[in-house]
């Protein structure tokens, strides 16, 4: 999967490019759908860890309000930055009630030779 990425600037916070934007959308379904795990192929790795996977569904469980599909308007507030080897990105969830909630997806994009590896990190309130 080739894209155009950010700026490898870590001064500054930056839009999450839109090709990454589909992938995470169908990751915030799969926690929705308690489906969440690990995936590679077609120019794509998802990584994330079995006991994070848990601790995710509980952090959303706990926080009350369920989540609801990452609507267009996620994007306008979520952000990534670069970290030196890899981006950071703050991925704004929004649930049934409140809409944009505090809840965020945090997840790591890992440049790899032929496509990149999101290392999805947790969901909680910063």
């Amino acid at each position: 999967m080739r894209c155009e990425v950010p700026d490898k600037n870590e001064e500054i916070e930056q839009p999450v490019p839109v090709e990454w934007r589909g992938i995470l959308t169908d990751v915030v379904e799969d926690i929705r759908g308690r489906k969440l795990k690990p995936k590679s192929g077609s120019g794509l790795e998802i990584s994330v860890e079995s006991d994070e996977i848990e601790l995710i569904y509980e952090s959303v469980d706990s926080y009350g309000d369920p989540l609801v599909s990452l609507p267009e308007k996620a994007w306008q507030t979520s952000v990534c930055r670069w970290m030196g080897s890899y981006w950071h990105l703050l991925i704004d969830l929004f649930t049934q009630d409140e809409g944009l909630s505090d809840l965020v997806l945090f997840v790591d994009v890992y440049e790899r030779s032929n496509s990149p590896c999101f290392k999805i990190q947790a969901v909680h309130v910063p």
